[in-house]
């Protein structure tokens, strides 16, 4: 089983894959399986962005409670 990577590791990757992409001079196939990967990396961190913030969401709201 791979390692996950870190969040900042699928951003470069991310670009990584991008910047192939741009170059154009690879297979069809392979920009194919490229572009799912990037996909699915930006996918992953979207959702890890999204829970992110709803966990700054959830202690601004612990500690403005406790202001009140």
């Amino acid at each position: 089983m791979a390692k996950e990577l870190k969040f900042e590791d699928k951003i470069k990757r991310i670009e990584t894959i991008v910047e192939q992409l741009d170059k154009g001079d690879s297979q069809l196939d392979e920009m194919i399986k490229l572009f799912e990967e990037g996909m699915k990396l930006s996918t992953e961190c979207r959702e890890y962005l999204e829970n992110s913030e709803m966990k700054v969401n959830n202690i601004l709201e612990k500690y403005s409670e406790n202001k009140e």
